[in-house]
C-alpha cells in the first residue's frame, strides 16, 4: 500500500512536466513542417511569386505541420491553392486552419477568395471578417480591393466603407502602386478606385496619369 501511494505522489509530480510536453508537441511538429517548407512561407506572406512547383511542395511539407496549428494551416492552403490545388479542395482546410485561428485575417481573405465563384453570400461574409480584423493590412491591400470589387453588390454598408479604405491605400501607400494595374483589369476595380478617391477629383486625375504613363512606358515604373 505504501509502495503504491509513493509511486502515485511521483506520477503527481511528474503530470505536469508531462502535459506540458505533451502540449508542445504540435508546435515542434508545426516547426520542423515550417523549417523544411522554408523559404516559401514567408515569400507567400510577402506577395512574392515563386514557381507552381515550390508552392506544391511547401503544401506537401506543411501538410505535415499540427492540424490545431491554425497559422500553419492556412499557410498550407495558401500554398495549396497556389500550387494549383482546386478551390473546392483548399476550403476545408482553410476553414480547420480559421477554427484553431480565427483572428487571422489572412485566413479569412484566403476563404474569401475560395468561395467567391461558388458562394458569393459566404464570400462577401469572409471578406467582411478579414476586413475588421485588419482594415488597413499592408499585405493584403490588393487582394481584398480585388476580391471586394467584384463583391461589391453583395458586401453590407460597413464592409464597403472599410473596403473603400483598403482600396484608397493602394494609391496613398507608393509601394503598392503594382497592386494598382491588377486592381484596374478586375472586375469592378476602376468603379472601387474611384470610389476611393472620390472626395479627390485632383487624386483620381493623378492617378489616371499614372496609370497612362505605366500603361506608355514613361516614367518612374512602381
Amino acid at each position: 500500500m505504501l509502495v503504491a501511494k509513493v509511486w502515485f505522489l511521483r506520477l503527481a509530480c511528474l503530470a505536469p512536466a508531462l502535459l506540458v510536453t505533451l502540449a508542445a508537441v504540435p508546435r515542434i511538429t508545426s516547426g520542423l513542417a515550417l523549417e523544411a517548407a522554408f523559404p516559401v512561407p514567408t515569400y507567400i506572406a510577402m506577395n512574392v511569386s515563386l514557381p507552381t512547383k515550390s508552392y506544391k511542395a511547401a503544401a506537401a511539407l506543411l501538410a505535415r505541420a499540427s492540424a490545431s496549428d491554425g497559422e500553419t494551416q492556412i499557410l498550407r492552403a495558401e500554398a495549396a491553392r497556389l500550387g494549383g490545388v482546386p478551390d473546392r479542395e483548399v476550403v476545408p482546410i482553410v476553414e480547420n486552419g480559421l477554427s484553431s485561428d480565427p483572428a487571422s485575417s489572412r485566413g479569412w481573405t484566403l476563404l474569401s477568395e475560395t468561395l467567391t465563384h461558388t458562394d458569393r453570400a459566404r464570400s462577401a461574409k469572409a471578406l467582411g471578417i478579414a476586413l475588421e480584423l485588419s482594415p488597413y493590412d499592408y499585405f493584403l491591400a490588393g487582394r481584398r480591393t480585388r476580391d471586394g470589387a467584384a463583391l461589391w453588390d453583395i458586401l453590407p454598408a460597413d464592409s464597403r466603407a472599410l473596403l473603400i479604405r483598403q482600396a484608397a491605400l493602394l494609391w496613398t501607400e507608393p509601394l503598392l502602386h503594382r497592386e494598382i494595374i491588377p486592381t484596374l483589369s478586375a472586375p469592378g476595380g476602376a468603379a472601387l478606385m474611384t470610389r476611393a478617391l472620390s472626395d479627390d477629383p485632383d487624386q483620381i486625375r493623378k492617378l489616371n496619369q499614372w496609370v497612362l504613363r505605366h500603361r506608355l512606358g514613361i516614367g518612374p515604373q512602381d
